[in-house]
């Protein structure tokens, strides 16, 4: 299974390096207590949409509108291979389910990034909305993409579900794609729990604070960003969440060993 899940990471990066896709994957609520934390884990940054736009509407505290959107697409994917979707800020993604018959766990990859030729929806940003892309979502050659992926997430999750649900387990998979701008305000409000609380469950079971727990994710995240886009040091450090980007490239360096400019080159 450790392979597989290599090879599922290695698909993302390949959709998104080679083939120019905004590719993301996403579950229902009811689906996070049995993800196995190797998952979260390995695919963390591939679980929410990375094009600066769709950050700057989670920033913009709209997490709730993002998951409800993501309902709706679970919804309206019944029965279906694939869907046309325009999302509450007016981004046009293609979604593709994700289905576990022995397991109950519902999700769906999403390629995402695109700007409907009639506005729909709430523009959140402008300027950002532009940089959306203008051209059809490429349905042809997603519907030749994209299933493989499903099938192997779809084989990997029957393969390790975990039935047992944790508490922390749930906060992982929120954090999943939800960690750019969250505070411990949000998730102590999200899970009905005291600041304390959480600070504590971070220690013992990451052996971490939620804040390096969540600079980790978006170091990852800023990584892959350098690899598939054209956005400078300082845009990809606002996008993943650092306002100080002489902290993000020091961090960076901690952890990387080199620079965000020299991993570029």
């Amino acid at each position: 299974m450790e392979k597989l899940l290599k090879n599922i990471r290695s698909y993302f990066e390949y959709l998104s390096g080679e083939c120019h896709l905004l590719c993301s994957v996403h579950f229902s609520r009811e689906s996070h207590a049995h993800i196995c934390t190797a998952l979260l884990t390995e695919l963390s940054g591939f679980m929410l949409h990375s094009h600066p736009y769709c950050g700057f509407v989670k920033a913009s505290g709209r997490h709730g509108l993002c998951m409800q959107n993501q309902r709706e697409i679970l919804k309206r994917l019944e029965g279906k291979d694939s869907l046309l979707h325009t999302c509450h800020g007016g981004v046009l993604e293609l979604a593709y389910p994700v289905r576990c018959e022995t397991k109950p766990i519902r999700g769906f990859v999403a390629v995402s990034g695109f700007r409907p030729t009639e506005k729909r929806g709430e523009c959140y940003d402008g300027a950002l909305y532009e940089r959306l892309s203008e051209a059809s979502p490429p349905q042809a050659p997603a519907d030749t993409l994209i299933p493989p992926l499903c099938m192997m997430l779809e084989k990997y999750l029957e393969s390790t579900a975990e039935e047992t649900e944790g508490e922390f387990k749930q906060i992982l998979c929120y954090l999943a794609e939800n960690h750019t701008h969250v505070t411990l305000d949000e998730l102590a409000a999200v899970f009905h729990r005291s600041r304390s609380h959480i600070s504590h469950l971070f220690k013992t079971s990451a052996g971490v604070s939620l804040r390096a727990y969540c600079n980790g994710l978006r170091l990852s995240d800023a990584r892959r960003l350098l690899g598939s886009t054209s956005l400078s040091v300082s845009e990809i450090a606002y996008e993943v969440g650092f306002e100080d980007v002489s902290y993000f490239i020091k961090l960076f360096r901690e952890k990387y060993g080199v620079s965000p400019r020299r991993i570029r080159a």
